[in-house]
């Protein structure tokens, strides 16, 4: 899914932003963003323009804290904070629900990108690439959620806004496996910017993952959020694993860990079940099955006691079938070998059969230890890709052999869970 392509039309010099029931062209003062690899509030203003600082939490019962402006706001469900902004005169300035850049209108709680640079970006060509423009955008805009919106003059519009993080701008250690590509954290580390630092809106959209009936609730948006972080809570100086500054996510699959939206999962049918199911484990899951058939010799067996087509009665007979096989070739040879031991000393001709005669084995096998082989080391012979193209049928997995005669085989793919053939 491409991410979405910002509107060059939409973004607009400094002097052409205008605040709601202001006239006159808006003060070009700037508000750098705080570090984000310290989550510390920071901001710095010019040109005259009063010098506010926001923290986030407060208390507003401590007496050291009373010169300033106390309010609350919920960012989003379950993460609601108490905030302080210094001087207190922030209350005192006039405030507006709406800012207009021309024909377009930011408003609070509307999340926007922030230029970067005093000077806004030249626009991206039109031909790059989805991990390009991604790039284009994180290098060049901070991403923010208006809070509020003042004005000391038509000269002079300021906006509250609470950050919101790419995975890679977290302090150290935060970024997770699970974040996928587009995916932004929102955070309670709050500063007051100057309305000339809006590029353009953002279409983030929160995305609430998927349902338990194997319906996706929304399709993954080309930038979203779904989890958010407690930059107040940072402690740049401690050693600590400080996940819990980040929101719990949903876990799913066997192995209860969440999901990268970047990644296919896959539902089970089973009513009893309905587990997600992480593409990379069920992969991991049939590579490793498939491999320790491999190293034995039974690759082919294996390939067809999981055929995608048979049912769990026929599934259930395949080892029977197998062991039955196996007898009956071993008798076959050895009756084999038996008619050849008469011939010798007989002299009487007699019909070959069609076994080995020797009892030699034509089947080539893998050395290696014998067991459930250790996790990856499969891979180093075997490469497994699942395949859902066909709607008709149910979802299989191809095995490929990187060695030797480099064959295939085909197999259904089980919920690791409850073990039930996947739709």
């Amino acid at each position: 899914m491409a991410p979405a392509t910002p509107n060059n039309s939409k973004k607009r010099k400094a002097s052409e932003l205008e605040s709601d029931d202001l006239l006159g062209n808006v003060h070009k003062s700037r508000t750098p963003k705080q570090s984000m690899k310290k989550p510390e509030h920071h901001t710095e203003h010019v040109d005259g323009s009063p010098n506010f600082r926001v923290y986030c939490p407060a208390d507003p019962e401590d007496p050291k804290q009373q010169d300033a402006f106390h309010s609350e706001v919920t960012l989003a469900e379950g993460f609601r904070w108490k905030y302080r902004i210094e001087p207190k005169r922030w209350g005192d300035i006039k405030s507006y629900k709406n800012v207009k850049l021309q024909e377009q209108t930011f408003s609070t709680n509307d999340i926007i990108y922030v230029n970067r640079q005093d000077i806004p970006p030249a626009p991206p060509s039109e031909n790059l690439t989805e991990k390009e423009l991604l790039e284009y955008d994180q290098k060049n805009f901070w991403v923010g959620k208006i809070i509020q919106a003042r004005a000391d003059s038509d000269k002079a519009v300021y906006l509250l806004v609470a950050w919101l993080y790419w995975p890679d701008e977290l302090p150290k250690g935060l970024k997770k496996s699970y974040h996928g590509d587009g995916e932004l954290i929102l955070s309670n580390a709050m500063d007051v910017i100057d309305a000339t630092s809006i590029s353009f809106l953002a279409e983030i959209d929160y995305w609430p993952e998927f349902g338990d009936n194997g319906e996706t609730l929304q399709q993954t948006p080309e930038r979203f959020w779904r989890q958010t972080f407690n930059a107040g809570g940072y402690d740049t100086h401690s050693r600590a694993d400080q996940s819990h500054l980040l929101s719990n996510l949903r876990t799913y699959c066997k192995c209860k860990k969440q999901q990268n939206p970047s990644k296919r999962m896959f539902h089970c049918s089973n009513k009893s079940c309905k587990t997600w199911n992480h593409e990379e484990c069920l992969i991991e899951e049939i590579g490793r099955n498939a491999f320790n058939a491999y190293v034995n010799g039974n690759i082919d067996e294996f390939a067809k006691e999981h055929e995608p087509s048979m049912t769990l009665g026929q599934r259930a007979l395949q080892p029977v079938k197998a062991l039955a096989k196996r007898i009956e070739e071993k008798i076959e040879h050895a009756l084999e070998d038996g008619l050849e031991a008469v011939k010798e000393e007989t002299g009487i001709k007699m019909e070959n059969g069609t076994g080995h005669g020797n009892g030699t084995s034509t089947t080539s096998k893998v050395s290696g230890k014998r067991g459930r082989p250790r996790k990856g080391a499969w891979e180093q012979n075997l490469t497994v890709t699942l395949s859902n193209s066909d709607a008709d049928k149910p979802l299989v997995a191809v095995i490929k052999e990187k060695i030797g005669k480099q064959r295939s085989w085909e197999v259904k793919v089980d919920c690791l869970l409850c073990g039930r053939a996947m739709d």
